[in-house]
């Protein structure tokens, strides 16, 4: 690409615009984007607007778009769309992004946490341990792929260490407030460590233009819950159960009747979840 050009790039759910411009060599550069699909617009006094849809943007990730400028009246554009899938060949990053739609679909044999599903990446084995409450889940999960043993790994939330003494997460998000999170095997930068293992950076949910909620309660009771196999040879009753989560999510725009309309400016993403357990009591 040219020197000079300026360079849109638009969310296509929040319709927030970032700009950046190519330099003498050309390359250009629009960092801070939140995780989303992206639009991207290309425009230089004495060359055609060029126009570029499906532009995805993972957690941890850095996409490289290159374009090519055909002279012409400014008033002519260029629409590019249908294309193949794009490659990150910016960085040497080794590691699996999971999707919100991977996370909203897949069934949880137990507590609804999101961290085991680390383990669906390759490179990736451990076992799923310790105890869940609302706030934290007590996880073991070693990453191959980054040389470490088992809690050595780094935990990030939005960018910010989420890491306390011994490997395990501080807390973790409900799995509705959760976008999408990526697993770091190995060859990740110098902006993340605390690590001689992986990293797993997850990336919560933002606001966007459409209001959006969601509530759930997931409840397991004895009275639901078959028994053993070997419990009922040897004519052992069910195990008393009594669990609950529940809670909620809502995003959208911020709006105030009469003084303030947020749509493509302010957005909220608020949610907060309860976990009652009484098992084996």
């Amino acid at each position: 690409m040219v020197a000079g050009a300026v360079v849109e790039a638009t969310n296509v759910d929040t319709g927030t615009t970032f700009q950046g411009a190519s330099n003498e060599a050309g390359n250009y550069q629009v960092p801070f984007l939140l995780p989303g699909d992206y639009r991207l617009a290309v425009a230089l006094t004495g060359f055609k607007k060029v126009d570029r849809a499906g532009i995805r943007v993972s957690t941890g990730a850095a996409v490289t778009v290159d374009f090519a400028l055909e002279v012409g009246a400014a008033s002519d554009s260029v629409t590019v769309t249908a294309e193949a899938p794009l490659l990150d060949t910016a960085t040497g990053d080794l590691g699996q992004v999971v999707t919100r739609h991977y996370v909203e679909t897949i069934e949880y044999s137990t507590d609804r946490n999101i961290q085991p599903l680390a383990l669906l990446a390759p490179g990736v084995n451990g076992t799923q341990g310790g105890t869940y409450t609302a706030s934290t889940h007590a996880n073991s999960v070693s990453i191959n792929g980054g040389g470490g043993r088992q809690g050595d790994n780094e935990y990030l939330v939005d960018g910010i260490s989420n890491t306390v003494a011994g490997g395990n997460p501080v807390f973790t998000p409900a799995i509705d407030a959760v976008d999408e999170f990526k697993v770091h095997t190995t060859m990740f930068d110098a902006s993340m460590g605390h690590t001689n293992g992986g990293v797993i950076s997850l990336t919560t949910r933002g606001g966007g233009n459409e209001l959006h909620g969601t509530v759930y309660w997931y409840n397991r009771t004895t009275a639901l819950q078959s028994n053993y196999w070997s419990n009922n040879r040897n004519r052992t009753p069910r195990a008393p159960m009594k669990y609950d989560q529940f809670g909620y999510l809502v995003s959208g725009p911020v709006y105030i009747p009469r003084l303030y309309n947020g749509r493509n400016r302010s957005f909220f993403s608020t949610s907060l979840e309860w976990v009652n357990d009484f098992r084996n009591l």
